[in-house]
């Protein structure tokens, strides 16, 4: 499943980072009560990865007295540390769940808190996508995306990509899934933490894809990435234990996959090596799989001895994992080794813990719907919750533009009263008729340039300097780099890219191609579906094409198609088919 690699520091920093407000609790808390709840945050973050235990028991506490004091910030933040705890340390996504949707009541419940976080989206994604909950996923690292390119997240974007690709890969999808990974690898630095993972993702996508011959070529680059960035902090002491650990837990599960594939004499080294890496992770589900992996192989080739002995390692293991499922496998194993070493005792014990887990895998499997249900409504909630911030925040903005434009009338009232009574005075003055009828002329071209009345926005001479060539710009720039499929893109950065300022490139638009920026995007991008649409080898379906437009939703998309073609997707299809046909002479 999916491993994201943000650490409880991170998640509780961003948190805190994206709340809008603090809400006061019924009584303020003294300074005692904050020492216990700062010592226990402090004491989890010492021993989060190496003493599981423990730090369950210190969130749970901390819980505890947050509840007590109402203190709603604690709170939030003890849940989504919770959260991320059962997600990727003592694995159980029931309560991982239950976790995360009280931190998103939390946000609901508080309209000034804002839930404008690419890592809180990212880590509900990984909670729906283990529960089968793929289109909210989807949605959920849709939320994450849009919310990494409006905070200029590069991680966030890395992440909310690679787990696109993920579901993608889960769903069959290689091409959708390479997409994505690639478009992941566009935003990862050399030496970013996530450049490994994107790496691993690939491999996987390989593997998926049945093409041996890349994994060693994937690995070597995993390995080479995870050099630059030990390089760049300057060697093994210059990066901290979460950052090791995760590194040989990419390294881990990238040797477990060249591991799966080989039949050489390397197989047994490359078993053995991922099963150190995944003890120096610290994460047990990958500990898990590559301790069956390596003992299953022994089995296999007839060594009972170290079968068993892998066995055995596999206890302390059950000890972090409260899945059933995991722990299922987990005990058939040693059930099957125990049988094969002729200890029939041992073999009954694994088989009634077998039992009892199945059974509770059923139990679980049983509400299962209820659960989704309840998901999905939080992640509805959410929609919701970000759908209004980003109405709140139009409004606002919408606000703004008035008030600018009431402030730029009344300035240009002043201006022009004060400019009548100059032109009034010195009218009087010099008496001359001519010099009167010149100063009228240019106060009427003056008055022309100031507004133009068929657009309500400057109007500028396009020949004059700062227009030329901007025509042949930005026809190069949708050709070569096609910036318009940026989901995110602005009018600034386009601008940008095109050589020019925001002022220029809007005047430019409206006097020139008589549209507005949004009108301008949504062109090209409905052109480039229709090519899509059109092309004969087109597989994809409309949401993808849609995506792959640069929308972000289907709705939108429909509407933009619907105005710049004259016609709805489906129709315009049909009506190139039966051209098509007619042409041919059929």
């Amino acid at each position: 499943m999916i491993v994201c690699r943000l650490t409880l520091v991170n998640f509780v920093v961003v948190l805190l980072l994206v709340s809008g407000c603090k809400p006061a609790p019924d009584q303020p808390p003294t300074s005692a009560q904050k020492s216990v709840l700062e010592r226990i945050e402090e004491r989890v973050l010492q021993c989060e990865t190496l003493q599981p235990d423990s730090v369950e028991i210190l969130l749970l506490k901390g819980l505890q007295i947050s509840d007590s004091l109402g203190l709603e910030e604690s709170r939030l933040k003890m849940h989504s540390m919770l959260s991320e705890f059962y997600q990727y340390r003592k694995i159980s996504d029931g309560k991982a769940y239950h976790h995360m949707n009280e931190a998103i009541s939390i946000y609901l419940k508080n309209p000034d808190y804002s839930i404008n976080n690419p890592y809180f989206f990212t880590n509900l994604g990984n909670i729906q996508f283990k529960f089968g909950l793929l289109a909210e996923a989807q949605e959920s690292y849709n939320n994450a995306l849009s919310s990494a390119y409006n905070a200029g997240i590069s991680h966030g974007i890395v992440l909310a990509y690679n787990n696109k690709g993920l579901v993608w890969l889960s769903l069959g999808n290689a091409d959708s899934a390479y997409r994505c990974f690639i478009k992941a690898s566009d935003h990862a630095s050399e030496t970013d933490l996530s450049k490994a993972q994107n790496l691993l993702y690939q491999m996987r996508l390989a593997a998926f894809n049945g093409q041996k011959s890349m994994l060693s070529a994937l690995h070597i680059k995993i390995k080479k990435s995870i050099n630059d960035f030990i390089e760049m902090r300057g060697g093994n002491s210059g990066f901290d234990g979460a950052e090791q650990r995760y590194f040989n837990q990419v390294l881990g599960e990238a040797e477990g996959i060249l591991a799966d594939v080989s039949q050489d004499a390397g197989r047994t080294a490359l078993l053995q090596s991922s099963v150190r890496k995944s003890v120096l992770s610290c994460y047990p589900l990958l500990m898990a799989d590559r301790y069956i992996a390596l003992g299953s192989y022994y089995a296999e080739i007839g060594d009972i001895g170290k079968a068993s002995s892998i066995s055995d390692s596999l206890n302390e293991v059950a000890r972090m994992i409260l899945n059933p499922e995991p722990l299922s496998r987990i005990y058939g194993f040693r059930k099957q080794t125990a049988l094969l070493a002729g200890n029939t005792r041992k073999a009954e014990t694994a088989a009634k813990l077998e039992s009892f887990m199945l059974d509770s895998l059923k139990r679980q499997q049983s509400g299962k719907e209820q659960l989704q249900a309840k998901m999905a409504i939080s992640a509805a909630n959410a929609r919701i919750a970000v759908e209004n911030m980003k109405q709140a925040a139009q409004v606002g903005q919408r606000i703004i533009r008035q008030q600018k434009i009431i402030i730029a009338i009344l300035l240009s009232s002043i201006v022009l009263i004060l400019l009548m009574i100059t032109l009034v005075f010195v009218f009087r003055k010099r008496l001359n008729f001519a010099n009167r009828l010149l100063a009228l002329k240019t106060s009427s071209q003056t008055l022309s340039e100031i507004t133009d009345p068929a657009y309500g926005v400057p109007k500028y001479n396009l020949d004059r300097p700062g227009f030329e060539g901007l025509a042949e710009r930005l026809e190069k720039l949708n050709q070569e780099k096609q910036p318009y499929l940026n989901p995110a893109l602005s009018l600034s950065d386009l601008a940008s890219l095109a050589g020019t300022n925001q002022t220029y490139l809007s005047a430019f638009l409206n006097q020139h191609m008589k549209l507005n920026f949004n009108d301008y995007l949504n062109n090209l991008r409905i052109l480039y579906a229709c090519r899509l649409l059109l092309s004969s080898d087109n597989e994809y379906s409309t949401e993808q094409i849609l995506e792959m437009s640069g929308f972000n939703s289907k709705s939108t998309f429909y509407t933009a198609f619907k105005k710049h073609a004259g016609v709805s997707p489906a129709v315009f299809c049909k009506m190139n088919r039966v051209t098509s046909v007619q042409e041919s002479g059929l």
